[in-house]
């Protein structure tokens, strides 16, 4: 009797195991067809991407040597109920792990080293994913593309990378001197070079860090328009913040800011940020990519907040083309034309901070085009065509800088 018992559970637990591997996709077929776009359903099944990545595509051919990777890849990111129990986890977790920083952590490094700590913060914390920093007074830190090695300032180059990465911008220069483009180069700081204050403790090797050496070498050997402005954010979060607190990005603040600092190296007209009419919005920290990106629980945050400017409002927008390439925050290109009475024609390629100083410069432009850096083959003749071109970059993603240089280069000379 026994025997068969254990044949029956045997049985029982065979089956309920298969039926644990085969019920998920059909029960999500049947949910994801129920359901429609945007109706609560649909969002809690199938929630929207947070990753700052593209998923994996279905291949469209079939490559013996990588064909295994390419399907492995597409169901890895396609797994039915896969967002929703990442977001499971991601809640649980933050929960925990918010628990310790806010009361264990502190504790702990109180007790260690009482007569050095000055606040919650003597020892960095990351996520659990490590991919974002827990800064003071819930500020929060992007730790991918080397970002700390930046604020370290443990990335500064040498002379010669220096003078190489500059004899390719004089070349770009002298080839749009030689075409009537006025040119300029336009080198977004990273938050924590701005908020520094919020910032766990670390050990910094050069104060003054990579960019802000480089751009003191690109000035002081050259009459190159490099605007790195981090002196004018520096000096304007005495007004209003600049940076979200719980996204990579600056906000509308910092990006007019930012903006006002470029057109002044270039001789374009500016506006005072004390002078521009805003308002202040709530940013639900859901909203933060900080948030998803380290798998954070934003009930455990307080609303941030948004700065919306009115910037030229008596300029109406013409038509507004978006070519989007990827589900990417920033992707493709965006083509505008204004009835401002500057007829000069702008291209503004760059990465996704762009997107908040896009708001304010299509309006100073009749004819304007904001591109991904990716996608600069897709718009030769807006480029061939241009007044002016702003080569637009990220602190972090500075390294890129130099293939769009050179793909710069490669198109005006077609």
């Amino acid at each position: 009797m026994m025997k068969d018992n254990n044949k029956y559970l045997n049985i029982i637990s065979s089956v309920f195991f298969v039926l644990l591997l085969a019920l998920p996709l059909p029960l999500w077929l049947v949910l994801n067809a129920a359901s429609t776009e945007g109706s609560s359903l649909r969002n809690f099944i199938a929630p929207a991407n947070t990753e700052k990545r593209a998923l994996a595509e279905l291949p469209e051919s079939i490559d013996p040597a990588t064909v295994t990777a390419d399907y492995e890849a597409y169901y890895n990111d396609h797994l039915p109920f896969r967002d929703m129990m990442i977001n499971y986890y991601n809640e649980k977790n933050s929960r925990l792990e918010s628990i310790y920083r806010r009361h264990i952590g502190a504790g702990i490094a109180n007790i260690l080293y009482p007569e050095t700590v000055e606040d919650d913060y003597v020892f960095p914390v990351a996520s659990d994913n490590e991919m974002v920093l827990f800064g003071r007074d819930d500020w929060l830190f992007y730790l991918g593309e080397n970002s700390l090695d930046y604020y370290r300032g443990s990335n500064v180059m040498d002379e010669e990378e220096m003078a190489e990465h500059l004899e390719r911008m004089e070349e770009l220069q002298r080839i749009c001197d030689d075409k009537g483009i006025q040119l300029a180069f336009f080198m977004i700081p990273n938050k924590e070079r701005i908020y520094t204050d919020k910032m766990p403790t670390y050990r910094i090797e050069n104060e003054s860090g990579r960019q802000r050496i480089f751009t003191d070498y690109v000035h002081d050997n050259s009459d190159i328009t490099y605007v790195y402005p981090e002196k004018e954010l520096t000096e304007g979060r005495s007004l209003v913040p600049m940076y979200y607190k719980y996204d990579t990005h600056w906000n509308m603040a910092g990006a007019f800011v930012g903006m006002e600092a470029l057109y002044e190296d270039m001789g374009l007209p500016t506006e005072d940020i004390e002078n521009t009419v805003y308002r202040e919005d709530p940013f639900p920290a859901s909203d933060g990519d900080l948030i998803s990106l380290g798998g954070l629980d934003p009930a455990l945050y307080p609303d941030d907040v948004a700065y919306t400017f009115s910037y030229r409002p008596e300029l109406n927008i013409l038509t507004f083309d978006n070519t989007q390439t990827s589900d990417l925050v920033f992707s493709g290109h965006y083509k505008v034309t204004t009835d401002s009475s500057n007829d000069e024609s702008l291209v503004m390629l760059g990465d996704s901070f762009t997107l908040s100083v896009m708001n304010y410069m299509l309006r100073d432009f009749q004819e304007s085009c904001f591109a991904n850096r990716s996608d600069v083959f897709n718009i030769k003749d807006e480029i061939r065509n241009a007044d002016i071109i702003v080569l637009e970059s990220c602190e972090r993603l500075d390294y890129r800088l130099w293939d769009d240089v050179d793909n710069l280069i490669e198109v005006l000379e077609e």
